[in-house]
């Protein structure tokens, strides 16, 4: 298993950062759903040409209902994206009826179509839960689709 998560975070770094040069954002704001681990409604707003908040609504089918908030800095090159970020809090309301905070990280990218404002991304959200175990999360991967605002 851990041999698997190396080969897939491997794959993620070198392919994000070979297409990494430096480009423009094509949008503002965002607004769609996310597919994975943690599914729901998900939102982005750019507050400066590289640095944007992400906020996700939705259900974690480990831990329950989930409310993220992530800080994410992106570099680009034409319509594609690479998004890096830390520093996230997630809180979550588990299936035991309390609540748990942690911290998330993510590393993916994206595209935006150039002619319609659609925009589909890929990521890997790793988290760390302060629970009473102390829960770590490697395989927390997903898909969005979003409709920007230009």
């Amino acid at each position: 298993m851990k041999h698997w998560i190396k080969k897939t975070s491997i794959f993620y770094i070198l392919f994000f950062m070979t297409i990494s040069l430096f480009g423009q954002r094509s949008y503002d704001a965002a607004i769609g759903v996310r597919a994975g681990n943690l599914s729901g409604l998900e939102g982005r707003f750019y507050f400066s040409e590289h640095s944007s908040a992400e906020g996700i609504i939705g259900w974690d089918f480990e831990r329950g209902g989930n409310l993220t908030g992530l800080y994410e800095y992106g570099i680009y090159i034409s319509e594609v994206a690479d998004v890096y970020g830390g520093g996230g809090i997630s809180m979550a309301y588990n299936k035991l009826h309390k609540f748990t905070f942690g911290f998330e990280a993510v590393i993916g990218g994206q595209i935006t179509m150039p002619m319609i404002p659609v925009n589909f991304g890929v990521d890997w959200k790793p988290n760390w839960v302060f629970d009473k175990d102390l829960k770590l999360g490697l395989l927390n991967f997903g898909l969005t689709i979003r409709y920007v605002f230009r």
